[in-house]
């Protein structure tokens, strides 16, 4: 006779490997924790299609791993799915950003002249990027004065970074104030004209006090001789 064959149907079964949720850092690495297939009828069926291509270990965030195998006779089983799970770092962050001033300080502007931002750094323990806020608002370069500009910054964390002030000076214009020196030199060449005027007179009074004196002495003198004749 002629021998009968029973068609299967019986799909494989998959198990994973491994934990489930799978748990990883953010910023780490992926790592394939594998699974296994058992069928009633094939022996090897280790062509497990592992898809984990959703997995962004950049961001936090919950992904899912596929899982599926067909055996011979084309029966597929069920999908199995793992969940991994990417999270913040357990480390807690308490250190602040530290800000630096580039360029001087004090900054020196003349009246009328343009305020130029000279920038600043900050560097975090842990942050690669962080951004400054720089307010200058305050700066008035058309009035004589100190004015502060001041700087600021926080991490991811929220730590905030010890606020950075630089001081920034409008002064008057080289020009005003060698005008007020030459004016201060003329004031001073007045008062010693003044001066010298004055022990002129002085003089003058003296020499014509003598010479009164003197005009009377030899009168005396003469009407003493005048007298012996």
């Amino acid at each position: 006779g002629v021998a009968s064959t029973t068609p299967d149907t019986t799909p494989p079964v998959i198990t994973l490997m491994g934990v489930d949720p799978q748990e990883i850092t953010i910023g780490g690495t992926y790592a394939e924790l594998g699974a296994t297939a058992v069928d009633n009828m094939d022996v090897d069926i280790s062509s497990i299609v592992i898809d984990a291509t959703a997995v962004d270990t950049a961001t936090i965030g919950n992904y899912s791993v596929t899982y599926n195998v067909m055996d011979a006779a084309g029966n597929a089983a069920t999908q199995v799915v793992r969940t991994v799970n990417v999270v913040a770092d357990t480390v807690v962050d308490t250190t602040p950003p530290v800000i630096t001033l580039m360029g001087v300080d004090p900054q020196e502007i003349t009246i009328g002249g343009t305020y130029a931002e000279l920038g600043a750094t900050a560097v975090d323990n842990m942050d690669v990027d962080i951004s400054i806020v720089i307010d200058a608002t305050a700066v008035d370069t058309a009035t004589i004065g100190n004015y502060s500009v001041t700087y600021n910054v926080m991490d991811a964390a929220g730590n905030a970074a010890t606020q950075v002030v630089r001081t920034v000076n409008v002064t008057a214009a080289a020009s005003d104030n060698s005008a007020a020196d030459n004016s201060g030199s003329s004031s001073v060449a007045s008062d010693n004209s003044g001066g010298g005027g004055a022990l002129g007179a002085l003089l003058g009074m003296l020499l014509t006090l003598w010479g009164f004196r003197f005009y009377r002495h030899n009168k005396r003198q003469q009407r003493g001789f005048t007298c012996e004749d």
